[in-house]
């Protein structure tokens, strides 16, 4: 198995002998450049994981067990969990169609179906432009949340969630 990890633009060459020989040659494409002394970038991280058979499960069983070692967050020997954070965005039109009513009765499901979410979020269109043409304004849209958000942020508190936007 062979993993890349890189955000970056990157390429990688996998060839075969024709037998049981594998060649990988993986970088940072098109980089050039020179450090000086005492000067460091951080490269892509390669995994290369190698097992013998042909149960392919095991292999993934094996870098299941990898990642969760070397690779997972962890408090007091456990794995970091992240929180429940539910958002009703994808059903309002990515939060286009979002209002402080629409979004007080879904948490309000949520909390009489006892999901226990610890977060209630809000993602995109609720601010003016909506989404995605109102990205990065932080203005609140008046026609749908005629208080700003603190009634919605208020509502979502009282029933024991945070408020993520």
């Amino acid at each position: 198995m062979v993993g890349i990890g890189w955000s970056g633009q990157w390429a990688a060459e996998l060839l075969r002998d024709g037998g049981t020989a594998l060649s990988v040659r993986a970088g940072m494409e098109l980089t050039h450049l020179l450090l000086h002394p005492n000067e460091q970038i951080r490269t892509p991280r390669i995994l290369l994981l190698f097992w013998q058979g042909d149960d392919r499960m095991r292999g993934h069983n094996m870098l299941r067990r990898f990642i969760l070692v070397h690779h997972t967050p962890q408090k007091d020997g456990k794995p970091v969990t992240m929180p429940f954070a539910p958002s009703a965005s994808i059903l309002f039109d990515t939060a286009n169609e979002a209002t402080e009513q629409n979004q007080i009765a879904f948490a309000e499901r949520y909390h009489q179906l006892g999901l226990d979410a610890e977060y209630f979020w809000l993602d995109a269109g609720w601010f003016e432009g909506y989404w995605p043409n109102g990205v990065g304004n932080w203005f609140v849209r008046k026609d749908a949340f005629p208080n700003g958000l603190r009634r919605l942020s208020a509502a979502i508190k009282k029933m024991g969630m945070g408020f993520i936007v």
